[in-house]
């Protein structure tokens, strides 16, 4: 965000320690009932909400991690930095869905209209960093992924008037880019966009 003059910021709205269900330990290589952090965020740009975003998080791997860390640092600074962690490869799905009440609330846009999932599914290796599911809002978006060289890479999501609406960052990996225009068409027709990066 910041190569294109904004400031990125999140908000945590809710941190614990949770214990891993069936579903959840599929997707994270984990077994049932193992300890896990779970944290929602709401990530914004000049302090306009742009995206809810659920982690998921293996408690082994990151022991002491704290809401107060999270609050005042970018999560994936204190993974390489305090943990030592170096991302290999992640995972993304797009899905269209219909905004619900609760989302549009903290999102500032309105119930029913189109917004976008992302889940995405991040790696050391083979073992899994973090699963993490969110919402942007849609309105004719597009994505921009940003390599700034570093070990982290920006993917914008944009309004086809330039402006940012969400944004996510995550491990530097292969050049990847996706465009949906026409949102509003997308989502009524239910199509997914699924993208392996590695």
């Amino acid at each position: 965000m910041k190569k294109i003059g904004k400031t990125p910021s999140s908000k945590v709205l809710d941190f614990e320690v949770g214990k891993c269900n069936e579903k959840l330990a599929k997707k994270m290589n984990l077994n049932v009932g193992d300890k896990i952090y779970i944290f929602t965020r709401l990530r914004l740009a000049d302090d306009e909400p742009m995206m809810v975003e659920t982690s998921y998080v293996p408690y082994d791997s990151f022991p002491g991690l704290t809401r107060k860390e999270l609050e005042e640092h970018a999560m994936y600074d204190i993974f390489t930095k305090k943990y030592n962690v170096r991302f290999t490869y992640a995972e993304e799905t797009f899905q269209s869905v219909l905004t619900r009440e609760d989302e549009a609330d903290l999102l500032n846009y309105s119930k029913g209209l189109p917004s976008m999932v992302i889940e995405r599914i991040t790696y050391e290796n083979r073992n899994v960093i973090e699963y993490a599911k969110g919402i942007v809002r849609g309105e004719n978006l597009k994505f921009l992924r940003i390599n700034g060289g570093g070990t982290k890479t920006d993917f914008l999501v944009i309004d086809d008037k330039g402006k940012v609406l969400a944004y996510t960052s995550m491990p530097t990996c292969h050049y990847i880019q996706t465009s949906l225009d026409n949102f509003e068409s997308v989502i009524r027709n239910g199509i997914e966009k699924s993208i392996k990066v590695d």
